[in-house]
């Protein structure tokens, strides 16, 4: 039972909640009209196109999180944002999508609107001269078959009118793998070995199943808009700075080297269809991998053991700028 518990509070990001798709539409379709009212030279938004519901983020994940002219939506609509570049020569429109789990949706962030890393790639774009709309769709806990279920019922409505989108998926697809491991691992027990050869298996089964979704989501993405540009992003090692031995049945491993397995193998599978697909690939474990910075809030130390699996506010950053990297390469 011990267990049990133990991985469900390691499922932070598991269930994801509801999408709302109607309400999500019906709002997209309203940023839309101010959209295409800002390119007529009508621009009645002036930041904010959530009809002033104040943009004050619950968990719930209610449909697509939305902003233009300022960094924050929870800025006041009559205050532009100064750290922005002054527009009027080279300024164009792009709308940018964000698909992904709870690392696009912001989860942990004390002000998600702000450093979310899509929030924090759309006040780049601003500053080097776009007009810049983010629209978010972001679900804790989404897997690639969550994403593929939300593309195909239209939750993601503005993926097809976006010109630039980013996906970051794939997480929530094998790192229960790991979890389950340091279960054990927290309760001083070894793994069975009957334990041990099924987790492995699932595993399999998941990237297997992975690369599937993967294929058919970009593929999806790529009919209903062939001109997107769409970057996604490698997954980083959550537990690199956690200092912890699994005892499997050929003796004992440690969970950070487990999960860099874990996580390698599958950029590998990511890597593989997007070279596949003709889609870009921001290296976000290679930047977590370099980073003198503390980025991660998983640890083990005289203060306690965390095992979230998320980045703290510097990882988002972090995130944000292997994407930018990317978006200015070309």
């Amino acid at each position: 039972m011990k267990i049990i518990l133990l991985l469900a509070a390691f499922a932070i990001c598991v269930f994801p909640v509801g999408c709302g798709s109607k309400e999500s539409i019906d709002r997209d379709k309203t940023a839309v009209s101010q959209i295409e009212d800002s390119e007529t030279g009508n621009d009645k938004s002036n930041g904010d196109l959530r009809d002033n519901e104040n943009a004050a983020d619950t968990d719930n994940n209610s449909g697509a999180e939305q902003s233009t002219g300022n960094w924050s939506e929870e800025a006041d609509n009559s205050q532009q944002d100064t750290t922005d570049k002054e527009k009027g020569d080279t300024e164009e429109t792009m709308i940018y999508v964000a698909l992904g789990d709870s690392l696009t949706h912001g989860y942990g962030l004390a002000d998600k609107q702000k450093d979310r890393f899509s929030a924090v790639i759309a006040h780049k774009l601003r500053t080097d001269g776009y007009m810049c709309s983010e629209f978010n769709y972001g679900v804790d806990g989404l897997t690639s078959d969550g994403l593929l279920e939300m593309l195909n019922a239209g939750q993601c409505s503005m993926t097809s009118r976006a010109d630039l989108i980013t996906i970051d998926i794939g997480a929530n697809d094998v790192l229960h793998t790991a979890a389950m491991l340091a279960a054990y691992a927290l309760y001083d027990m070894a793994a069975p070995e009957d334990e041990y050869e099924s987790i492995q298996t699932e595993l399999d089964n998941s990237l297997d199943q992975y690369r599937s979704n993967f294929e058919t989501l970009i593929d999806n993405i790529k009919r209903e808009n062939p001109d997107a540009r769409i970057i996604c992003t490698t997954i980083y090692n959550p537990y690199k700075n956690l200092d912890m031995t699994i005892q499997v049945p050929d003796g004992e491993v440690s969970l950070s080297e487990y999960t860099d397995t874990v996580v390698t193998r599958l950029n590998n599978v990511m890597k593989e269809v997007a070279a596949d697909k003709g889609i870009e690939v921001a290296d976000s474990y290679t930047a977590f991998e370099l980073t003198n910075k503390t980025v991660l809030n998983a640890k083990n130390d005289a203060t306690g053991t965390n095992m979230d699996i998320h980045p703290n506010k510097d990882g988002y950053a972090l995130m944000a700028e292997a994407f930018y990297q990317v978006i200015k390469s070309k």
